[in-house]
């Protein structure tokens, strides 16, 4: 219950606030769609985070809820965020976590499609953190791993998707298809927030791949709109089987692989790794017939 700045609102509380605010801020900045204009929660009107005593650190949930008791919502829809409380007790908000912005850039991939595979959703809301994150706190920026060359190296990828392994894949991705000195121009004023105490929310201004990711996660919305059309599904509300499903890999691997594509960067690595994603089209039966239907 500290409160240093005497405003009746516990520190915790408000740097919990601060974050969640610059992330979003941060992630619209960048050109990623804001979850709240998204078509699939064009009923939703708010964001409402929670502070609970639960074991996980943080989770983001892709269903839009009401909650009439809740203030000021009355019948409105909300998106979620649940945090532990006990995150306070682990490590100062201000300097060492970053599990809000992690929370707040999954809301942004279910704003974008409703794939919901944790070798896709989890490293890259990792990768976004680092909007927040000094660059050199960054794990990936360590001596390269090559991509997949062959369907046993993605079946491996994909069966862990928290590991050392799947965030590398990502990191590879975004070093390859960008090649830029990784600056990001945000507004002065967004740089100059602080939480309370005085500790920077941004601890520099570079993050490396905004538009390759944004770029997936573009292909990605449409590339379930069409297993929405095929499978005579609702575009917005799919069974939480079906979006988990791994049969949607084969797809995921090959919308990533047209973004590659698209980009034009070519090299062996990148030859062997678009290979291996036919192949895995091939050896894994991902048509939509064994999706499922309604």
């Amino acid at each position: 219950m500290a409160d240093q700045n005497k405003n009746g609102v516990p520190d915790f509380v408000e740097n919990v606030a601060r974050q969640a605010d610059a992330a979003r801020r941060v992630y619209n900045v960048l050109g990623f769609r804001d979850p709240l204009e998204s078509p699939r929660y064009r009923y939703s009107k708010y964001i409402d985070i929670n502070l609970l005593s639960t074991k996980a650190n943080g989770l983001a949930f892709d269903a839009m809820a009401r909650h009439p008791l809740s203030p000021n919502r009355g019948g409105d829809c909300s998106l979620h965020i649940t945090l532990s409380v006990n995150l306070q007790d682990r490590a100062s908000i201000a300097a060492r976590w970053f599990v809000v912005s992690h929370e707040m850039f999954h809301l942004y991939q279910y704003g974008y499609t409703l794939f919901k595979r944790a070798w896709v959703n989890e490293p890259l809301a990792k990768w976004a953190e680092y909007a927040l994150r000094k660059r050199d706190m960054y794990p990936l920026e360590a001596p390269p791993e090559a991509l997949p060359a062959t369907t046993c190296e993605i079946d491996s990828l994909i069966a862990n998707p928290v590991s050392r392994e799947a965030n590398r894949f990502w990191s590879r991705l975004v070093q390859l298809m960008d090649s830029s000195d990784a600056k990001i121009h945000l507004p002065p004023t967004l740089m100059q927030e602080e939480y309370v105490g005085g500790e920077k929310v941004f601890k520099d201004d570079t993050l490396r791949g905004v538009g390759f990711i944004a770029a997936v996660f573009q292909t990605l919305d449409a590339e379930d709109d069409a297993i929405s059309h095929l499978n005579n599904w609702s575009a917005y509300a799919w069974h939480e089987k079906d979006q988990i499903s791994r049969h949607h890999d084969g797809r995921i691997l090959a919308a990533i692989g047209r973004v590659i594509t698209r980009a034009g960067v070519t090299n062996p690595e990148v030859e062997a790794f678009l290979h291996a994603i036919k192949e895995f089209g091939k050896t894994n039966d991902c048509s939509l017939h064994n999706v499922g239907s309604r």
